[in-house]
């Protein structure tokens, strides 16, 4: 078809433009055909500009936002969350969870409030885990808080986590408490039931420090948030990370 050949022509003169092939050589039909130097440096600094753009929009993340998406997010089968479209509505959906929606009043809690932001997304993922797993370990329910990363909107964890790390339930036979969210946790714990500690001393406490192993944080620090009584735990902002990455 005429469309296709022109399609497929117009694909063959971009990509010349990204050769250095010596046209000289070629059959005469091809060589009228190719592009000249001058429309090879234009016709590489359009696609280098339209690259610059598409990056330069990423890195803003005007292409995700808090309240849409562009693409579908599957089902997420560890939670049991339904599809959803939007990052809002997935923060929506775990709003709606038994946890939020009706939260035990008597319940153990826990507020990181010196989360790790404006940073890559692996450190962010890598250490709400890792607090996720302190909170099971202390049967204490995780504060579930938005992801901050560098030059993007806030977005809700569950975009790229299901399950117990991002409030969803854990497997038949744990007992633990599901995490909870931050409008939830102001519920049922305000300040005059909350416990407030510094991680720093903490650590001093616990002695710990920067060359501490993660097994040994882990252990240390479960062990202590198990047994204190208070039923609200915040630690409060302020270095160091409860988990840190250097």
């Amino acid at each position: 078809m005429r469309w296709t050949a022109s399609i497929s022509h117009g694909i063959r003169f971009i990509t010349s433009a990204f050769r250095d092939d010596d046209h000289t050589r070629l059959p005469s039909r091809l060589a009228k055909n190719a592009p000249s130097s001058r429309q090879k440096w234009f016709i590489r600094l359009v696609v280098l500009l339209v690259v610059y753009i598409l990056l330069f929009f990423l890195s803003r993340g005007l292409l995700i936002t808090n309240s849409r998406m562009w693409l579908p997010l599957p089902h997420n089968s560890t939670s049991g969350w339904d599809m959803a479209t939007t990052a809002a509505d997935l923060w929506a959906q775990f709003e709606a969870e038994p946890q939020n929606a009706q939260p035990v009043k008597d319940g153990r809690y826990l507020h990181v409030a010196n989360q790790h932001k404006n940073s890559g997304l692996n450190n962010l993922i890598q250490e709400l885990v890792l607090l996720a797993e302190l909170a099971r370990q202390s049967h204490r329910a995780l504060v579930v808080r938005p992801l901050l990363m560098d030059r993007w909107a806030p977005l809700p964890p569950q975009v790229f986590l299901g399950g117990p790390a991002v409030g969803g339930p854990f497997l038949p036979g744990q007992d633990a408490p599901r995490g909870i969210s931050p409008g939830t946790w102001a519920s049922v714990c305000p300040p005059s039931r909350v416990q407030y500690f510094a991680s720093a001393h903490v650590n001093a406490m616990l002695g710990l420090d920067k060359n501490s192993e993660g097994s040994e944080i882990m252990n240390r620090w479960a062990d202590w948030l198990g047994k204190l009584s208070h039923p609200c735990v915040e630690i409060i902002h302020g270095p160091p990370l409860v988990f840190d990455f250097p």
